[in-house]
């Protein structure tokens, strides 16, 4: 058992307390970088821009406890939008927007399927998503849109909401999954302040620190662990849009250069892809002090080529911090102490299976995990078996969490939520093992795939394929360790009957088109195999694990 130090008492109940107490300050909260000028939002901006978006939602009925889809990109209207549902009490539910100027209509069929689940009957996003949500299935499911140009700024008369406190519901969170039952994430005003408090407890934030950020705002790594937290702990933070860092990666390096900034977390693949594409030449950061790494495997190989290309730009090793957290437990669980060097070891890769005692091999032969460290304040982290028993120290099983930060369940799934919220603790679906009382993530339980910092669930995409082509009859799809890219490869099996080369080459485009199109989603492998070739369980389930098994040794058997 990691039980992680005790939590300070947050000074502030909600984030709607955060928000006004922070409105008497005179400093920035976030500072806007897009293609013009930079624009610097304070707290009381913000709040009261957040007052006459709560106006406009009211008028459209929204009411407490109503859910709130918002569809917008990294944008002052989005900060708006989401503090103004806050303010009424209900539940902002923020959505990918999509990453490609395509046809909208099978994008926001895919974004249907969660927001009809959730009940969102109001839909807060740009002109083009709205004109395009009118020709879906949205059309008879919402009962109105709002854009930022309807946002009457003369109308500034709802203030807070008195009934709102720390167990009210602040967020609604679907990171992925609209196949079937979606499953939405619940978090109270108490679990995001309790997560952002114990981040800011470990990583020794001060009002005078200064963040950077480019991770997409409807993720959890980007909301909380950014936006959010920079609220409570009231530093300032830099924001640019997630498609100006895929586009030039060095437009985030510059920016913690030029802000002296202190703070700011990526995903794994982030760090490689600055490491291979940017070069240290003008810039400096001697400022960085906590490099977060987290949102997908942490390698070690990336770690080392990181500091050995960006040391000349004053990067100190220490500076890389792992992390590890999932949208159930608010965000962060564990994360290495600052200041000490990265603890990596090289393990039997025949040892990491759920109950079998880890052990050491030489780099050559083993598999590199780096640890992530203990757990934030006021978690407890457990690793259990099958029947829920404590493991000791080295041996694999499920890792479950404990504390203050859990989520209150899934919207609207009782059964989901019983099925991993179980004795107070929740069963995160991940794999790990304790060494030296640090926590080592292992593997995965659950399929998930892990592209670039984003859950993508494997029965999204085996609906997308079926769907691209009459002559696909069955797929499947599983993650793929990318070595070049630290990040998962997304490989996509399906069964058809009958296909030349030439056919088969076009069904493998529509296939790649349409998870681009709909999901927003790489491929970066699909496999074309013969009816009846896909392994499944007596009851017709996909092997997936088997199926990845026999892809990698060349294909159907």
């Amino acid at each position: 058992m990691l039980v992680g130090p005790s939590a300070s008492t947050p000074r502030i109940a909600t984030l709607i307390d955060a928000l006004i107490d922070n409105a008497a300050a005179d400093r920035p909260y976030v500072v806007l970088h897009g293609s013009g000028e930079p624009r610097s939002m304070n707290a009381r901006t913000t709040l009261d821009l957040a007052r006459r978006w709560a106006t406009a939602l009211r008028v459209r009925s929204v009411e407490r406890g109503h859910p709130v889809a918002i569809m917008l990109p990294t944008s002052a209207d989005f900060l708006g939008a989401f503090f103004g549902s806050m303010l009424l009490g209900a539940l902002p539910m923020p959505l990918a927007t999509p990453m490609t100027f395509g046809p909208l209509d099978r994008y926001l069929e895919h974004s249907a399927r969660a927001m009809i689940h959730a009940g969102a009957r109001v839909l807060v996003a740009t002109p083009r998503i709205v004109d395009g949500a009118k020709l879906t299935s949205l059309a008879s499911a919402l009962d109105a849109a709002l854009t930022p140009d309807e946002v009457d700024a003369a109308r500034t008369g709802v203030t807070t909401c008195s009934a709102i406190d720390g167990s009210t519901p602040a967020l609604l969170q679907y990171t992925s999954g609209t196949t079937g039952t979606p499953r939405g994430v619940v978090l109270s005003h108490r679990a995001i302040v309790a997560n952002a408090s114990a981040i800011a407890q470990a990583l020794h934030i001060t009002p005078n620190d200064v963040g950077v950020s480019w991770l997409p705002l409807y993720h959890d790594m980007g909301l909380i662990g950014a936006l959010l937290t920079a609220l409570v702990s009231r530093y300032t933070l830099h924001l640019i849009a997630p498609e100006a860092f895929v586009m030039h990666p060095r437009r985030w390096l510059e920016l913690i250069s030029r802000y002296r900034a202190t703070l700011s977390t990526a995903p794994n693949f982030a760090y490689e892809l600055a490491a291979k594409k940017v070069e240290a030449d003008g810039l400096d950061l001697g400022s960085w002090r906590a490099a977060l790494d987290g949102a997908e495997p942490v390698h070690g190989a990336t770690i080392r080529r990181f500091v050995e290309r960006f040391a000349p730009a004053g990067f100190r090793a220490e500076a890389l911090t792992p992390v590890y957290g999932l949208a159930e437990a608010s965000l962060a669980v564990a994360t290495h102490p600052l200041g000490r060097p990265v603890e990596m070891h090289s393990v039997d890769r025949g040892t990491l299976e759920r109950g079998a005692e880890v052990r050491a091999c030489d780099h050559a032969r083993g598999r590199e995990l780096v640890s992530c460290g203990t757990p934030v304040a006021g978690t407890t982290v457990t690793i259990r078996d099958e029947c829920s028993r404590v493991l000791p120290e080295g041996i694999v099983g499920e890792i479950y969490v404990a504390g203050a930060s859990l989520m209150n369940g899934y919207h609207c799934d009782v059964e989901a939520s019983a099925s991993v919220l179980v004795g107070g603790s929740l069963k995160t679906g991940d794999l790990g093992f304790v060494r030296d009382g640090r926590l080592f993530i292992s593997g995965r339980a659950r399929e998930l795939i892990i592209q670039s910092g984003r859950n993508v669930h494997p029965e999204d995409v085996e609906r997308v394929a079926l769907e691209s082509d009459g002559a696909v009859a069955s797929a499947a799809a599983f993650a793929r360790e990318s070595a070049s890219k630290r990040t998962d490869d997304l490989v996509v099996v399906v069964e058809a009957r009958g296909l030349d080369a030439r056919a088969k080459e076009l069904v493998s485009a529509r296939i790649r088109g349409d998870l681009l199109a709909v999901m927003g989603v790489r491929a970066d492998a699909v496999a074309i195999w013969p009816i009846g070739t896909i392994p499944r369980t007596s009851s017709g389930k996909v092997r997936r694990r088997e199926c990845a098994e026999r892809f990698e040794l060349g294909g159907a058997r």
